[in-house]
């Protein structure tokens, strides 16, 4: 076997040896994560997560949106529960993805009511848009806080990349195609498609110029802009598809320098239901790499932290 595959497989062990968290997950007649009839039971998800959608590192500890029970819930490096933070709203809403502001409040997207909300730190819904300027949200799955205080949310059924203001003025919007990006100190990246290529598009924050760069992937489905490594290397998640339509679509995760010659690296993941959630960036806005492992008939799932170590993996495939 190669020593590289090898090594590999030793640093991945370690990780998950050191940085693992389980945690106590509801489960449903469904996939988690998925809504049916029976996740809104009265006696359903009493005291545990149930369709985590987004998972956060704030500091060492780890905060998971349970989704169905309209709350978002704080854990310990060891995976203590802390404590829960309840949305104060009759209302239905499944929440998709939150970020924390410095003040503690926070920012969710509930993709239910295709709206933002923006909660204080006692779950008091303190300001809900539905539209950003002229734009009618959809599906707003992701969100992030930009340097500048301004926030970016992603949304999925627009195609776009919104760039806002907290009094809901809508500052720009990007083109974007997939459900990830990156928010580093002077840039943001995500993931275009141009003339059925996909594209990796860097925009700096000072200026707004944007640089594609061509991922190199043939026909793939829901690729994710996954991780940037300290050497400026990229790494994406996709499915990969196969010619046996029986067969399941396995997992891929690659490795590539933009705008460089240098060889790429693929691998399939060995644990087909895993979700990678979370993207990996620079040091000061957080260095984990989140992977959430839920399979629908179990009532626990794990959440393992990667360093940047860990993605610099040489593996089966490799081309150039």
């Amino acid at each position: 076997m190669n020593r590289h595959i090898i090594l590999f497989a030793c640093l991945f062990m370690n990780a998950v040896a050191l940085f693992a968290i389980d945690l106590p997950l509801g489960t449903s007649t469904a996939e988690l994560g998925l809504k049916t009839l029976a996740d809104v039971g009265e006696n359903f998800g009493k005291g545990l997560p149930l369709g985590p959608a987004a998972l956060r590192f704030v500091g060492d500890n780890l905060w998971v949106s349970d989704s169905l029970n309209k709350r978002l819930v704080e854990y310990d490096q060891d995976g203590k529960l802390l404590q829960y933070l309840a949305v104060a709203s009759e209302s239905h809403l499944y929440l998709e993805d939150f970020v924390r502001m410095s003040n503690g409040c926070f920012w969710l997207c509930d993709i239910d009511n295709a709206a933002l909300l923006k909660i204080d730190v006692h779950g008091l819904i303190i300001r809900r848009f539905t539209t950003i300027g002229e734009k009618q949200l959809a599906w707003p799955i992701r969100i992030e806080l930009l340097p500048s205080g301004n926030l970016l949310v992603l949304d999925l059924t627009l195609g776009e990349l919104i760039e806002f203001t907290e009094d809901g003025s809508l500052v720009r919007a990007d083109a974007v195609s997939g459900r990830s990006f990156l928010v580093e100190k002077d840039s943001v990246s995500y993931v275009v498609e141009k003339d059925n290529e996909l594209y990796l598009a860097v925009r700096k924050l000072a200026d707004n110029t944007v640089k594609l760069s061509q991922i190199p992937v043939g026909d793939v489905l829901d690729l994710e802009l996954l991780a940037k490594t300290s050497s400026g290397e990229c790494v994406v998640g996709y499915k990969a598809i196969s010619n046996d339509v029986r067969a399941q679509m396995p997992y891929q995760l690659m490795r590539f320098t933009p705008d460089s010659d240098k060889p790429f690296a693929t691998m399939q993941v060995g644990f087909p239901e895993a979700f990678l959630t979370r993207p990996l960036i620079s040091k000061e806005l957080g260095q984990d790499f989140l992977i959430r492992l839920a399979p629908a008939a179990s009532g626990s799932g794990k959440v393992l932290r990667l360093s940047p170590v860990d993605l610099n993996f040489s593996l089966e495939r490799s081309g150039g």
